[in-house]
């Protein structure tokens, strides 16, 4: 068998890679982790000296519509992508990774995809972080929840021989499952809720949630049709709610009819920049 470019540079690119420690940390949970920025810092200049391309192919989409504590849609969205490495003679490997988030606006696809595509390179370039930590020293303790959510993939053939894993992989559909079907909340149920949150901002002062509607060609919000337009349209106020919330709060007010005429003008051509539109 001829010898394969993209190995060669592959592994000249893992010679010249220095470490990449996990310095960036979860505000909320508390955890350090190595972000897709510090990732492709790192590997820009190394993949374009040594003339490799990484091209994605996203194999497979799972969307899930659930509810947070507020009852605002949120939705998961679980990738299966598979990404090509290749080099100037046409040589390449393939890469296939899962990448899973939760959005409750239409970015949830955009950072399945980052998460994807961080661990594909992670794991294919072998990125060292300079840490003595390994995950064996962990010990959790799991409760059972049900069937495993991918018990049900095909299982992908073993390498007879260590060039097998450089050939294209086979061509097969694998079988997601969803663990359950997520429980349907009910537009009409929420939207009462969303109402009472604009309310207590902007009391009667009801141009902006008028906007809302009017983006969506309709006189009633009941009217908007399929269930993704409104989700859109229940996390834009809500998003835009908190927003002017804080703007409010920053002029020394809980409400939009606390602020003086002046003050409230201001607020105004504020949120008239920032409001958002289908």
């Amino acid at each position: 068998m001829a010898e394969m470019l993209i190995v060669k540079q592959m592994a000249l690119i893992m010679r010249e890679m220095s470490p990449i420690g996990k310095n960036q940390q979860n505000v909320n949970l508390k955890y350090k982790f190595r972000g897709i920025d510090d990732i492709y810092n790192e590997l820009h200049s190394l993949l374009g000296k040594h003339e490799i391309i990484c091209i994605p192919d996203v194999k497979e989409m799972i969307r899930e519509e659930r509810k947070n504590d507020r009852g605002t849609a949120i939705f998961t969205t679980l990738l299966r992508v598979a990404y090509t490495f290749m080099a100037t003679d046409g040589s390449f490997v393939v890469a296939t990774t899962e990448g899973e988030a939760m959005d409750s606006g239409d970015k949830g696809c955009n950072k399945a995809m980052s998460a994807a595509h961080k661990y594909a390179l992670v794991q294919a370039f072998c990125i060292a972080t300079n840490e003595k930590v390994d995950t064996e020293n962990e010990d959790y303790e799991v409760v059972s929840v049900g069937p495993k959510p991918y018990d049900d993939f095909k299982s992908v053939p073993v390498a007879k021989e260590p060039t097998d894993i450089l050939k294209p992989p086979p061509k097969s559909k694998f079988n997601f499952r969803k663990t359950e079907e997520p429980k349907s909340v009910s537009f009409a149920n929420i939207l009462p809720e969303i109402k009472v949150k604009y309310y207590n901002v902007f009391g009667k002062f009801t141009k902006y949630y008028d906007q809302f509607v009017e983006n969506y060609h309709v006189k009633d919000p009941m009217d908007i049709k399929g269930a993704s337009a409104q989700a859109d349209f229940l996390a834009g106020v809500e998003e835009f709610i908190g927003t002017a919330s804080t703007i409010i709060q920053s002029k020394g007010a809980e409400k939009f009819a606390d602020l003086s005429e002046d003050t409230r003008s201001d607020v105004m051509k504020t949120l008239d920049k920032i409001i958002p539109f289908v």
